[in-house]
């Protein structure tokens, strides 16, 4: 993608391509990052212009532009002097070879989030390393080497970008919560509205977008268009797309002695008017769990028989002490 091919007689070129709208927005020198990133950017440069250009002339205009480039990103000219000139005395054969992989580093890792601000953590660990064999079980533990692994903070976009409109970006024309497979399910999982609500319509809720077809362990709810509510709510262990395909068939088959198919089968619907909402993804494997949590969005849209919903009771006697409890949690 980022090779231009030319033909100069007999013999084959090649040169480093750019789009047009390239604004090579490179990592600007006084961003929040380690040092040695911003050290190894020149270099970095300067090996993939090695490879790809085969003529020597057209390296050295292009180490030009990396200067400039990086220049107006507020790199010293030394700093990237240093790593146009390691890169200058390198065979390119060799480079297109390509290295050796490194293997992971073994040891124990010590996970801190990167700032500038921070000191030498790594000299610090060495310094105190000491301490860990003071205690026959932290030497045991703490046999390998320990070392400083760093992780990205919060940036603008974390802070200026809510979780849910990140979740509901388009990647490839679809939304996270579709497979893009023309699936039968995702035809039918509602995501008309940001707020929904049950037969009362007392209380608008939002849900989960994010959740769809091959999701597992959800809580998930049956929304009527022509009563324009959510009249059924359910949950489910296993994929849910077997779980709406469950329901569309039971619809489809006429088992009216089940509450979901006999309201769509009613007068006035008809299995079209049947949409799929997914409420809520239960990251707690457990099964009283996710009943607990069932119930607490059958509350939330109050969609009990009793009030207009299709939804039965679904605590069991054996079951109801060990929920009572985990609701307090």
């Amino acid at each position: 993608m980022d090779v231009s091919v030319n033909l100069k007689g007999e013999i084959l070129s090649t040169d480093v391509y750019s789009k047009p709208t390239d604004t090579k927005a490179y990592l600007h020198f006084s961003s929040d990052h380690p040092s040695y990133m911003k050290k190894a950017i020149p270099s970095g440069l300067a090996m993939r212009a090695r490879r790809i250009r085969s003529s020597n002339s057209d390296f050295a205009h292009q180490t030009q532009d990396i200067l400039q480039n990086l220049s107006n990103r507020g790199y010293p000219e030394e700093l990237i002097s240093q790593g146009l000139g390691r890169v200058k005395h390198m065979n390119r054969e060799d480079l297109l070879e390509g290295g050796v992989k490194k293997r992971d580093r073994q040891g124990v890792p010590l996970v801190v989030t990167y700032s500038s601000h921070l000191p030498n953590i790594s000299t610090i660990l060495k310094q105190k390393k000491t301490f860990l064999a003071r205690s026959d079980k932290l030497r045991q533990v703490f046999s390998n080497d320990v070392f400083v692994s760093y992780k990205r903070g919060t940036n603008l976009r974390d802070i200026l970008v809510h979780k849910k409109t990140k979740q509901l970006v388009q990647v490839d024309g679809k939304s996270q919560g579709d497979c893009g497979k023309n699936c039968s399910v995702c035809k039918v999982v509602y995501k008309q509205e940001d707020r929904i609500r049950g037969p009362g319509g007392k209380v608008t809720c939002t849900y989960d977008r994010t959740i769809g077809c091959k999701s597992r362990n959800v809580i998930y709810g049956i929304f009527c268009e022509v009563c324009d509510c959510i009249v059924y709510v359910g949950e489910t262990g296993g994929i849910l797309y077997q779980r709406v395909q469950n329901h569309l068939s039971s619809i489809r088959c006429g088992r009216n002695e089940m509450e979901v198919a006999a309201h769509f089968n009613g007068e006035g619907h008809q299995l079209s008017n049947a949409k799929f909402v997914g409420l809520e993804k239960v990251w707690k494997g457990w099964v009283t769990y996710r009943r607990v949590r069932e119930q607490r969005w059958v509350g939330l849209f109050d969609t009990h028989r009793t009030a207009g919903g299709l939804t039965r009771k679904l605590l069991r006697n054996r079951d109801a002490d060990r929920m009572n409890v985990l609701l307090y949690f």
